[in-house]
């Protein structure tokens, strides 16, 4: 029988949101979630192209480390379109959304 009033005292408890009050849809979340990677990616893409910067100037012309930081750079700046495409994506779909709702 204790069993039974354990059960029913836990199903009269609400849950806390650990996200805040303002995540109560899974597209808040998604928007949430992707403004942090966004804001995550973007000083490390950064600082990775000042990486690649200093791989091309030791590089002293040596074809093979030159084409190796050519590369990088081209993953490195393919990586950041990606994020900011996924975010310019995102708030169109946002903006979209919240027109339609008018």
């Amino acid at each position: 029988m204790e069993l039974f009033t354990q059960v029913a005292y836990a199903a009269s408890e609400t849950l806390m949101n650990p996200l805040g009050s303002g995540t109560t849809t899974i597209y808040e979340f998604f928007t949430k979630l992707l403004t942090l990677i966004a804001q995550i990616a973007f000083p490390i893409i950064v600082l990775y192209i000042v990486f690649i910067g200093f791989k091309f100037v030791t590089s002293s012309g040596n074809p093979k480390q030159l084409e190796a930081a050519r590369g990088e750079l081209l993953y490195a700046l393919i990586g950041a379109i990606l994020v900011l495409g996924a975010y310019g994506l995102a708030q169109a779909i946002e903006a979209t959304v919240n027109q339609l709702k008018l």
